[in-house]
C-alpha cells in the first residue's frame, strides 16, 4: 500500500509539470531544480569472478549500495542543450565499518546506520530523440 502511495503521487506530480512545460529556445541562462527519489539497486556479480580476500566480512558490502534515496539537483543552462548541474542525495543506510577498527567477538557486531550524502557536480548535454 506505501508503495503504491508513492507510486500515483510521483505519476501525480510529473503529471502536474509537465503541463507547463518550457520551452527549450528560452532555457539558456535559466536554473533548474528538481526533487525526487531514486532506487539504487545490489550490484551484478558474475558467478565465474574469484574474489581474493584476506578478510572476510560480518556484513555485505553490496547492501550499503542498494536502495531507497532521496535527491535534488540544480542545472544552470549554458547554452540550450548544454548544463551544468549540481546533485546532492540522501539516504538512511548501513555504515561499513574499516577493517581496522575490528577488535573483538570476531568482528561480529550490531548494524550501524546512519545517514549516507552523495554529491555530484556534473555536465548535461541534451539532445532531441524524437
Amino acid at each position: 500500500m506505501k508503495n503504491l502511495i508513492l507510486i500515483i503521487f510521483c505519476i501525480l506530480a510529473t503529471a502536474t509539470f509537465s503541463q507547463n512545460s518550457y520551452d527549450i529556445d528560452q532555457r539558456k541562462g535559466k536554473l533548474f531544480f528538481s526533487l525526487g527519489t531514486e532506487l539504487r539497486p545490489v550490484p551484478f556479480r558474475s558467478k565465474n569472478a574469484v574474489y581474493n580476500s584476506r578478510f572476510s566480512m560480518a556484513s555485505n558490502g553490496d547492501v550499503q549500495s542498494s536502495g531507497m534515496a532521496f535527491s535534488y539537483s540544480f542545472d544552470f543552462f549554458i547554452n540550450k542543450n548544454l548544463a551544468i548541474g549540481f546533485s546532492q542525495s540522501v539516504r538512511y543506510d548501513l555504515i561499513t565499518e574499516p577493517l581496522d577498527e575490528i577488535t573483538d567477538n570476531f568482528g561480529v557486531r550490531s548494524a550501524n546506520n546512519d545517514l549516507i550524502f552523495d554529491y555530484h557536480v556534473y555536465l548535461d548535454y541534451h539532445f532531441q530523440n524524437f
